[in-house]
């Protein structure tokens, strides 16, 4: 059966009131009391910070590595600098080297041609130099070489016997001449007059550093000023 009232302000009572008394509690307490905050999980909490320290020292090595990474090929390339600069020394150096020893060869064939001219200027100088009276000598010329150490013949006349032995003896003291021998002797006719013809034999030997003075080819000149 349906009831309605007719009577305005009136109130009814009824037994389901209690339950929408109750219904607007529990909104009003949903309203006043605001959202609740959710718990978190510790697990996730620690989970999540390592994943941050992880990714931020991943970021911390990445950056040192390039860092290092630059600095190494900054050093590389300036080891590079310096290999081409004292591989380009080195072959001056050898080059230098090569040089000085084709110059001492050449300089070492000039001292020898050098020293091999004045060989006969020494010779000649000490056949006259020796040469005592009573002797006068023909002819001079070159025997043989051995090893070419030059083996001088001497053709002459000689007065006698006393002067020829003389000569042997003074060419035999000279410091340039060496194994002086008599090669042959015999009595000749030489403008009506008879003397004795005579071949002397030697060998040119070089003499002690303290016989004559050398001087360097190329010897450092000193400039007085």
């Amino acid at each position: 059966m349906i009831e309605i009232n007719l009577l305005p302000g009136s109130t009814k009572r009824s037994g389901k009131k209690p339950k929408l008394a109750g219904r607007a509690a529990k909104k009003s307490s949903s309203r006043g009391g605001g959202p609740k905050l959710p718990e978190f999980d510790r697990t996730k909490l620690l989970v999540g910070g390592a994943w941050v320290v992880g990714v931020a020292v991943v970021a911390w090595m990445h950056l040192g590595m390039n860092t290092r990474l630059n600095a190494l090929s900054t050093e590389y390339e300036a080891a590079q600098r310096d290999s081409a600069r004292y591989a380009t020394l080195r072959a001056q150096g050898d080059s230098l080297l090569a040089q000085e020893q084709i110059i001492s060869q050449k300089l070492q064939v000039i001292q020898q041609i050098d020293s091999g001219r004045y060989i006969w200027a020494h010779v000649l100088d000490e056949i006259s130099r020796a040469l005592p009276p009573y002797i006068w000598v023909v002819s001079v010329s070159e025997a043989f070489s051995e090893g070419g150490i030059p083996r001088v013949r001497l053709h002459g006349r000689a007065g006698n016997y006393y002067a020829l032995g003389r000569y042997l003896e003074d060419l035999e003291a000279s410091p340039f001449l060496r194994n002086v021998r008599l090669n042959s002797s015999s009595q000749t006719t030489v403008d009506q007059r008879t003397v004795i013809g005579f071949i002397i034999d030697a060998t040119y030997q070089e003499p002690t550093p303290d016989v004559i003075e050398t001087v360097p080819l190329f010897g450092a000149a000193q400039v007085e000023n």
